[in-house]
């Protein structure tokens, strides 16, 4: 194994949690602001057509999840016993676990109620409530789940950055967190009883876990959310608290709960039908969207339940098509912010020309993959003297603890540096996480364990395994504590380089069809020549291999002979393998006396079959 760790010099004064970061909720988006305005009209991205078991149709959906790096929503459909997976702007969802019925098989659901991703498993984590069950399934494929917690009357679930799975149980008052391995669990908040006292819930419903494992709980008998923080024995009333009710203090049934990087609390004010966000240490809230009576109008709520932000990263692109070249093809954007270590990537695949494609000169892309490798921030007082370790695991085991220790002629883990580690052992299988740890030098022993000589901010980790080409990516942007027991991180990325994508890949075999228009003297006697390009490259002049999804097709003659000018109506392109026919409309000239005099096309796919 390889390991790259990079540490940015990070000030101290910068040193506070980070709260846009839960490994069981959505990711937030840190550029949210206390002035941030959200537009009043939703638009429905699953459902949306009637209660029912069809696969665009939903039945009291509870609990949704949003993976963002994947585009696709997960949703706890309460009435139908399923859970349902809606990919970015389809039309209709796919069942991922249950959907057989209600029941207490293994294959099937009882009235779930929320649902999570855990990335370490690539796994969800479903809260089966009328089985009284918390059940993992897997995302491969997998028909049957797995009971991991019994006998609890649970009705939400949430994950922290270690990987502790917490799940709130509405008849007991309480929530619990559990460990690894661990059975019985550890209760967090609530458990003295119901009530509405600061130690006690009434109803605990829906949470949320921040970088702090600070725990929110949407109290919903109470009309309040409180926030207990790690080790506390009664909870801060952060949201409503004032009783049941419609004002600006108040909350009726909260449900669905989520905090931004700035401490700020957003519920699903259920009975009030909408988003209300409370800004820290603020007496009252604000309508975030919502509030205008129960209805199905862009505007209005019925019984919102749960909640969750998406991230909406996106470029908005165009050209004015003056000039004589007016026509562009466009692959990708890349925007890279080395403030941040980040680097965005935008996928276009398509003209922007009035007279090419659709006809469409602007054009509106969503992210395609979020880089955080790419770059080193320098800031101040990151490094470390002291000894680092690293534990590695993988699907099948995990690594000992491996020790990168700093030396008197040795120095590393300083600000600002990307140091490479070797270390061998084993095959772990595919890597799922690392554990992180910082420890004291025993002969250099500290004075104080505060401050900054205690303090090692890592930016990043790469581990690369040479036995099969590929690199797995942990971004950490974490201080980590001197002595502490390790903190862990999930894999966010892998990449296989060139010889490993060559594995996967295999020829395939295409029939292309070529069929000219029908007009005088259309013909040629040219040589043709043709290039397809897929989603990972084209094929050029060598031998076809797979190319992933064709996006494009290049067709051009070498203007030889006496009647060189062609015109060309389409190209057909069958890919043998799977019987699947993809058709490239051009209907136009390719010569030097007829139509824009060009003798080549780039030709989009039109229509698959």
């Amino acid at each position: 194994m390889m390991i790259f760790l990079t540490q940015p010099n990070v000030s101290n004064c910068n040193k506070g949690i980070d709260k846009s970061h839960n490994a069981g909720n959505p990711f937030l988006v840190n550029h949210i602001n206390n002035n941030t305005k959200w537009k009043q009209h939703g638009i429905t991205i699953a459902g949306g057509n009637g209660s029912g078991n069809q696969l665009n149709q939903l039945y009291c959906p509870f609990g949704i999840y949003v993976d963002h790096r994947h585009q696709t929503i997960y949703i706890a459909d309460w009435g139908n016993h399923r859970i349902v997976e809606w990919k970015y702007a389809a039309k209709t969802g796919q069942v991922v676990a249950g959907g057989n019925e209600i029941g207490k098989r293994s294959d099937q659901l009882h009235r779930p109620t929320d649902v999570i991703v855990d990335k370490r498993n690539d796994s969800l984590i479903i809260c089966d409530g009328g089985n009284r069950r918390v059940v993992r399934w897997s995302r491969q494929n997998d028909k049957n789940g797995e009971t991991i917690i019994s006998d609890i009357d649970c009705s939400s679930l949430a994950m922290d950055n270690n990987a502790d799975l917490y799940v709130s149980d509405h008849v007991k008052n309480e929530v619990r967190r559990w460990k690894q391995e661990e059975r019985e669990g550890t209760i967090v908040a609530g458990g003295n009883g119901q009530g509405k006292h600061l130690n006690q819930l009434q109803y605990p419903i829906y949470i949320f876990v921040d970088e702090d494992h600070s725990v929110y709980v949407s109290d919903h008998h109470n009309h309040r959310v409180m926030k207990w923080m790690k080790g506390a024995k009664e909870g801060i009333i952060v949201a409503g608290g004032q009783g049941g009710g419609n004002s600006l203090k108040q909350l009726s049934s909260p449900c669905g709960v989520i905090v931004d990087h700035l401490g700020n609390v957003y519920v699903a004010d259920s009975d009030n039908h909408r988003i209300m966000r409370w800004c820290e240490g603020s007496c009252e809230g604000s309508i975030v969207v919502g509030g205008n009576g129960e209805g199905e109008k862009p505007n209005q709520f019925s019984n919102p339940v749960g909640l969750s932000f998406d991230v909406q990263e996106v470029v908005e692109i165009e050209h004015d098509g003056e000039t004589l070249a007016n026509s562009w093809f466009l692959d990708d954007i890349t925007i890279e912010m080395p403030t941040k270590g980040r680097a965005f990537c935008f996928a276009c695949h398509e003209w922007l020309s009035k007279e090419k494609g659709d006809g469409e000169t602007k054009r509106i892309l969503k992210v395609q993959d979020s880089n955080q490798s790419s770059f080193r921030p320098y800031k101040q007082h990151a490094g470390t003297t002291q000894h680092g370790w690293i534990i590695i695991e993988g699907n099948k085991k995990r690594s000992e603890k491996f020790y990168m220790k700093n030396e008197p002629h040795i120095k590393i883990l300083r600000g600002g540096q990307t140091d490479t580690f070797t270390f061998e052992c084993r095959s772990l299988g595919e890597l799922r996480r690392i554990i992180l740890g910082h420890k004291e030098r025993p002969e250099y022993p500290l004075k104080t364990y505060e401050g900054r000589g205690a303090m090692w901010h890592v930016a990043h980790v790469i581990v690369t395994d040479p036995s099969i080409g590929v690199k797995f990516e942990f971004p950490v942007r974490k201080w980590m504590d001197i002595n502490n027991d390790g903190d862990v991180f999930e894999c966010a990325e892998k990449k296989e380089d060139t010889i490993a994508q060559q594995r996967h890949r295999h020829t395939i075999k295409y029939k292309i069809i070529v069929h000219t228009g029908d007009v005088s003297y259309c013909g040629t006697d040219a040589n043709v020549s043709i290039i397809l390009y897929g989603t990972l490259g084209g094929t050029g002049i060598r031998k076809l291999k797979q190319k992933g999804k064709l996006t494009r097709l290049h067709i051009e003659h070498d203007n030889s002979t006496i009647s060189p000018d062609w015109f060309l109506d389409k190209v057909e392109v069958i890919n043998i393998d799977i019987n699947e026919t993809i058709s490239f409309s051009c209907n136009r000239w390719l010569g030097k006396r007829h139509d824009d005099h060009e003798i080549q096309r780039d030709l989009l796919p039109m229509k698959i079959s």
